[in-house]
Formats: structure tokens, sequence, C-alpha cells
């Protein structure tokens, strides 16, 4: 739970950067940068509430204990 409260943090701060580089630049290039940086955040994010990772987690643990 902590990872998830670190990479929400995390995201809100790039979100917060992005809002900030628009009002100084709509269209500069830190804009984008940062667009595609908190797209990626969110990607992983995502995935990792996923619940198709949940299960590949669960069937990864499952197999180590048969080992």
């Amino acid at each position: 739970m902590k990872r998830f409260n670190l990479l929400e943090e995390h995201i809100e701060q790039v979100r917060l950067e992005m809002y900030r580089a628009y009002q100084d630049n709509p269209h500069g290039k830190e804009v984008l940068e940062l667009s595609q940086s908190l797209d990626r955040l969110l990607n992983e994010l995502d995935r990792r509430r996923s619940p198709v990772t949940r299960e590949r987690k669960e069937k990864r643990k499952a197999k180590l204990a048969i080992k």
C-alpha cells in the first residue's frame, strides 16, 4: 500500500509541475515532457491496480511455495 501512496504522490507532483509549466508557456517543450512522464506514471498506477497483475503475483507466489 505504501508504494501506491508514493506513486500517487509522485503523480500529483508531476501534475502540479505540468500545470505550472503550462502557465509559463503552454506550447513549451517542458509541458510535453511532463505530460509524457505523467502518462507513464498513470499507466504504471493502472497496471499496479489491475486485477490481472494481482492474479499474476498470486500465481508467482504459489509457484514459489511449491518449489
